[in-house]
């Protein structure tokens, strides 16, 4: 019988917490490192920050920040026309606004072959619907993500190329 590696106490081989003092186990700790090892793995991107001037990063990452937000990203696009570390973010956060209307244009066109799909068979429309919603959510979920992401990384003066969509210019 396994202890505890907190309090010493006597636990289950299957048990996740300690029943005493609620520490996780070993395989609870694991799988959290494990899952915060693969969140690394993903903003383990190429990293840009030497290519910029120590003083630019300085006085433009309100501006880098705002260029991650959509209508205040305008707010960058013309107060910043002279740094080139607030262009950088822009670039990131225009990539993420096309594809948030590209999102948009798609789920439209789906919302409407779904809703013709209602008038042939009202089971599939309820699958394709439930489906569909789910797939709005994850996409949702991955663009908040990666705005999040790119907010990070202008705010602690980083040009980190964002995951999947920081290779487009």
């Amino acid at each position: 019988m396994p202890f505890c590696r907190n309090c010493g106490n006597n636990i289950d081989e299957d048990a996740v917490f300690c029943p005493k003092c609620g520490a996780a186990t070993g395989e609870t700790q694991k799988s959290a490192s494990d899952i915060g090892k693969k969140i690394k793995d993903i903003n383990n991107t190429e990293d840009n920050t030497s290519e910029f001037d120590a003083e630019d990063i300085k006085k433009s990452k309100t501006y880098a920040i705002l260029a991650y937000i959509p209508l205040l990203n305008l707010i960058t696009l013309f107060c910043s026309k002279n740094s080139k570390y607030a262009k950088y973010h822009l670039n990131q956060g225009f990539i993420l606004i096309a594809l948030e209307a590209a999102w948009s244009i798609v789920a439209s066109i789906l919302s409407g072959i779904v809703t013709l799909m209602s008038f042939i068979v009202f089971w599939l429309y309820v699958v394709f619907n439930v489906i569909f919603i789910i797939i709005s959510i994850l996409v949702g979920i991955a663009l908040l993500a990666l705005i999040i992401m790119g907010i990070v990384n202008a705010a602690t003066g980083k040009a980190k190329k964002l995951p999947i969509v920081g290779k487009f210019n």
